[in-house]
């Protein structure tokens, strides 16, 4: 399973180890398991959650991690308004 994430300005795909930690984070906010074919959107106080969430967890190397919370640190930042991140796992 992969992931693309997308807002009006910014997108982002993602496989294997970036994107289970964004499925769980996902599937423990909507208490369920984040399907395959689905569009789950995150409003940009979700997104901070997720960063934070990210920053706690183990990777085998910081670089991917930093990448990681790079990426959605600046797809928030140009988030606007009432703006929703879709998340879209297939």
């Amino acid at each position: 399973m992969d992931l693309t994430v997308e807002t009006k300005q910014y997108r982002l795909s993602y496989d294997h180890l970036e994107m289970s930690y964004i499925h769980n984070f996902i599937s423990d906010m909507i208490k369920g398991n984040a399907k395959q074919g689905e569009t789950y959107y995150l409003t940009r106080k979700k997104v901070k959650e997720l960063i934070e969430y990210l920053k706690v967890q183990s990777y085998q190397f910081d670089w991917e991690k930093e990448r990681l919370i790079e990426e959605l640190s600046n797809l928030e930042m140009l988030m606007v308004g009432k703006e929703k991140a879709s998340f879209y796992f297939w």
